[in-house]
């Protein structure tokens, strides 16, 4: 569906960079707001209600000038879209950012160190694959991407627990070495299966 209108099932990016599924959408009994009922896709997987208006409002670029992303939620088929964008215009998406707010007539800022709640997911290599794996359904691509994922510096315990999420599958706790390749593991597991079965 399209950003402002999340449907269940959906998957979102908060701006600071984790992750979220649309579980379903529901009407306040007492004041008929219409809200979003979404989970977490990390850590204890908790479960959240939102004012779809507040779920879909923009981010507040004052309180976060160092944010690229446009909305507090952004659909994950969109940031694929910008992301391919990206792949196509030959730069990576610290120079995407730079030509868009240029082409918006936006000065550049000057680069600063950044701060914890300044993170950029899209200066990372490793969130940029993982939006890329939980994008596809196709188990060779997915096996493809976590091969190139293995020696990357970024890669986190967080990343490997959205990426097993999307599959409904935990990862026990460990090294993070084994546990991207149980991960591997598993999503061979399945690509091996999913390709026999009759359909």
């Amino acid at each position: 569906m399209s950003q402002l209108d999340p449907m269940p099932g959906e998957k979102f990016r908060h701006f600071k960079g984790n992750l979220y599924q649309i579980i379903c959408r529901a009407t306040h009994s007492e004041t008929g707001e219409e809200l979003v009922i979404y989970q977490a896709l990390y850590g204890d997987f908790g479960i959240y209600a939102r004012p779809l208006s507040m779920f879909t409002s923009e981010v507040d670029h004052a309180k976060y000038p160092r944010v690229t992303q446009r909305f507090r939620f952004e659909l994950l088929s969109e940031l694929k879209k910008q992301s391919q964008t990206a792949d196509i215009a030959g730069k990576d998406a610290a120079d995407l950012a730079h030509v868009v707010k240029t082409f918006m007539n936006e000065e550049p800022r000057e680069e600063q160190p950044p701060k914890e709640d300044d993170y950029v997911p899209e200066q990372d290599p490793a969130m940029m694959h993982m939006l890329k794996f939980l994008d596809t359904d196709d188990f060779e691509e997915k096996y493809r991407i976590l091969k190139e994922m293995e020696g990357f510096n970024e890669l986190n315990d967080t990343l490997i627990d959205n990426m097993a999420a999307s599959m409904d599958l935990v990862i026990g706790d460990g090294p993070i070495e084994d546990r991207i390749s149980q991960l591997m593991i598993c999503v061979a597991t399945r690509r091996r299966f999913e390709s026999t079965r009759l359909r």
